[in-house]
């Protein structure tokens, strides 16, 4: 028997009527304060419980303007942003506590 496998952006099975949708503002947000909090996305996604290819599907959708989904994809690349942001400052605040006030380093 073939073995069959599915392309990426492939949508998932159509929802039965009556089905809350899996992207949610709760989901997206949960989403994006892990990806703040350093996850990468598909943790982020998993600890949503949300299935790393129903999470490559809204991307592909979000990449092709598809609405709810590239609002969503333009928050998570505001999340990674956010991240390497504060990343940055504290690598710099670490920096500026270890310089002397002649701005030589202090052993």
């Amino acid at each position: 028997m073939a073995t069959v496998t599915k392309k990426a952006g492939t949508p998932p099975p159509k929802r039965r009527m009556g089905v809350k949708p899996l992207l949610t503002p709760e989901t997206q947000k949960s989403i994006c304060d892990d990806i703040r909090a350093g996850l990468p996305r598909e943790n982020a996604a998993v600890r949503a419980k949300i299935s790393r290819p129903t999470l490559q599907y809204w991307l592909a959708q979000g990449r092709l303007g598809r609405e709810p989904y590239a609002e969503f994809l333009e928050e998570m690349d505001r999340a990674e942003s956010d991240l390497m942001y504060e990343a940055m400052m504290g690598i710099r605040r670490a920096g500026m506590k270890v310089q002397g006030k002649d701005g030589q380093a202090v052993t």
